[in-house]
């Protein structure tokens, strides 16, 4: 399979040097990699010509003539990628040699799977820290207790960061929606292929995530007790109180995203619906089942529409 690397840079000459290295320097080579700049006004532009001017047959580097932002910028550089297995990658973070490799038997062995995330080591300060990056954003996936990967991201929050991402190029043409910085294209792309069942995981550091005061993206690394909390309550609540979670989530989600993109969020909040309304109604007594059916059906209690 041959593989594309999108990346995005802006004002990122410090650290691109030796995240463009550690792609060239992978156990099984990437074919090609493509970079889009968003109005660089450091050195990153003369950094990534002189990578093109050594290894041209691998970079093809586009500089913006208006200012994209990060969705756009990363929607651009997506529908540029030609090969079939596509790797979204930042400008600031280091990958282990064996990704490509790893990420390639992956997709080699799970062909019902179009898209895969694996978890990261985080540097901060010139250390690895102790936590990674699934430890950070409380996604243990060995302990799901019923809280599968389309559960995570549809109800909890994003748990694929866009440097551990890797999807099968369908040549489709994406259309990101760039309206709320909260929903990032990697997020936008987990639920595409999450709720269609076609994304998996790697429980294995492929890739080094750099903590620093300049990224244009962070990963969620203060928000690990407030995800702690939303698991556990959600984990532990009953059928009742989870169809008024999903009912919430349903307008949540509304303008949320583009497309097809939100018909199958929606269509998938309104399966679980489904299946938690069926198994609270057989809690009950059969007067209490219809009296309440005919209740939820008076007033749309739980109704969802996609």
């Amino acid at each position: 399979m041959k593989t594309s690397v999108a990346i995005c840079t802006y004002n990122g000459d410090f650290f691109l040097k030796e995240q463009l290295d550690s792609i060239l320097e992978q156990t099984v080579q990437v074919d090609e990699i493509i970079v889009c700049d968003d109005q660089s006004t450091d050195q990153t532009w003369d950094v990534l010509v002189d990578y093109q001017h050594k290894h041209p047959h691998i970079f093809k580097i586009f500089c913006n003539d208006n200012s994209l932002g990060v969705i756009k910028n990363f929607e651009k550089a997506v529908n540029l990628c030609q090969n079939e297995i596509i790797f979204l990658c930042d400008q600031d973070d280091l990958w282990k040699p064996n990704k490509v490799e790893t990420i390639l038997c992956y997709f080699e062995d799970n062909p019902g799977k179009d898209a895969v995330f694996h978890d990261l080591e985080l540097l901060q300060n010139g250390s690895i820290l102790k936590s990674s990056n699934w430890d950070s954003i409380y996604f243990q996936p060995e302990n799901t207790d019923g809280i599968s990967i389309q559960h995570y991201l549809v109800l909890i929050g994003n748990i694929v960061t866009g440097a551990s991402f890797a999807l099968r190029n369908s040549k489709k043409e994406w259309n990101f929606n760039p309206s709320s910085n909260l929903l990032l294209h990697d997020y936008q792309l987990a639920l595409h292929y999450a709720v269609a069942n076609k994304l998996g995981s790697i429980n294995e550091k492929l890739g080094i995530y750099r903590l620093h005061e300049n990224q244009q993206v962070g990963t969620d690394q203060h928000n690990r007790q407030k995800r702690k909390e939303i698991y556990d309550i959600f984990v532990k609540s009953s059928n009742l109180e989870k169809l008024e979670y999903y009912k919430a989530k349903s307008k949540y989600w509304k303008d949320k995203l583009n497309g097809d993109d939100i018909k199958k969020v929606l269509h998938f909040i309104k399966r679980e619906t489904d299946i938690l309304k069926k198994e609270y109604l057989q809690t009950l007594t059969l007067m209490q089942r219809n009296y309440t059916n005919f209740y939820w059906s008076l007033t749309n209690k739980f109704e969802i529409k996609t």
